[in-house]
């Protein structure tokens, strides 16, 4: 039997198998480039009590982990960056180019002004809508009341 090694209780060629599969190879060629054979490893993997099984598992979490760490920071630099470029402190074309890039980039989609339909608009919509969904049930004559039962808008307009 193989020298076991560390404290999870794998082989080195275990160990070779698990940093296969965390580079993103598949398990033919995780197994291939350990060196065992694709059976061995798939009976490792399946077996959920399987000491390869859970530190890969483990790895792997810890590694999206780590990158979700390492995203947030740079987010954090990135976004700092901007502002102190966007400080009054800065030269006014170093200002104007930062801004212009984080508009193009990031708020041109959020900065269009959306004008808001006029109530009427609203009203015709609603009720043309209504009247389409009815229509499909087979219902035509539909029209609108009001809080008192008087009819307010017939959708046949």
């Amino acid at each position: 039997m193989a020298k076991r090694e560390g404290t999870d209780g794998l082989t080195p060629l275990q160990h070779r198998f698990v940093e296969a599969l965390l580079t993103g190879k598949n398990v033919t060629q995780a197994a291939l480039l350990a060196g065992c054979s694709r059976r061995a490893a798939m009976y490792w993997l399946r077996d959920a009590d399987s000491p390869v099984r859970m530190a890969y598992e483990s790895r792997r979490i810890a590694s999206i982990d780590d990158f979700d760490r390492r995203m947030m920071k740079l987010h954090e630099l990135t976004l700092k960056t901007m502002e102190d470029l966007l400080s009054p402190k800065v030269a006014p074309a170093l200002r104007f180019q930062a801004a212009k890039l984080l508009y193009e980039a990031h708020l041109a989609e959020h900065g269009e002004l959306k004008q808001a339909k006029a109530s009427h608009e609203l009203v015709n919509e609603g009720a043309h809508d209504f009247h389409d969904e009815q229509r499909e049930w087979g219902m035509t004559d539909i029209l609108l009341y009001d809080a008192k039962g008087q009819e307010r808008i017939n959708d046949d307009d």
